[in-house]
């Protein structure tokens, strides 16, 4: 027996509420993208740091709207950047261009290990609640590896500035009435952070 597939229009499943919401989101994401691209351009030390920063600050961009939406960090994401920032890493350095595996690997473990030292300090005092998601201390190691690989030094800035804008942003929450232990992405703060240290 023949069945005949009823053709359907996708288009119109999709709620004109849902596309006026996010089509001027992802427009801004876009743009935001391309400032951020000339952005590495400018603070790049070398065509080397700047193929490593532009993609590096697009796909920051691209986890704070995921985190701010979902409060999580995919490793689908992470993962894969942190894979080819280090293959890009290694060539570069070979080749003699700035950036240097060495000071990928040590800003990656230092702001990568530091972050989750404060997971586990968070962890233990919110009693086996999840203070702080894993996702972030992922996300902390990957800018570590990309930010020291450039310039070493500027790992601390991120750190610090991700510090004081997670405490600016929590004394905000709290001042507008939010308990403690409610859930805030911690995403968008450290990619902040990371735009400070290379701009």
């Amino acid at each position: 027996t023949a069945y005949e597939i009823p053709k359907r229009d996708w288009s119109s499943d999709v709620c004109s509420s849902d596309l006026a919401s996010v089509t001027p989101l992802w427009t801004g994401v876009e743009v935001a993208t391309a400032v951020l691209f000339v952005i590495a351009a400018f603070a790049a030390p070398d065509a080397w740091s700047t193929a490593i920063l532009a993609p590096f600050l697009g796909i920051l961009l691209a986890l704070t709207v995921v985190d701010l939406r979902t409060l999580r960090l995919p490793d689908a994401i992470v993962f894969p950047t942190a894979g080819a920032a280090a293959l890009v890493i290694l060539v570069a350095d070979l080749l003699g261009g700035d950036p240097s595996v060495v000071g990928g690997l040590i800003g990656a473990v230092a702001f990568g290990g530091g972050m989750w030292l404060i997971y586990e300090i968070a962890f233990r005092a919110y009693r086996g609640r999840e203070a702080m998601g894993f996702g972030d201390v992922k996300l902390a190691a990957l800018i570590g590896l990309v930010v020291g690989s450039v310039h070493l030094a500027s790992v601390a800035v991120a750190a610090g500035s991700t510090i004081l804008l997670g405490g600016v942003v929590g004394v905000i929450a709290l001042a507008r009435g939010a308990v403690r232990g409610t859930a805030l992405p911690y995403g968008p703060m450290l990619a902040a952070g990371a735009l400070v240290a290379v701009a």
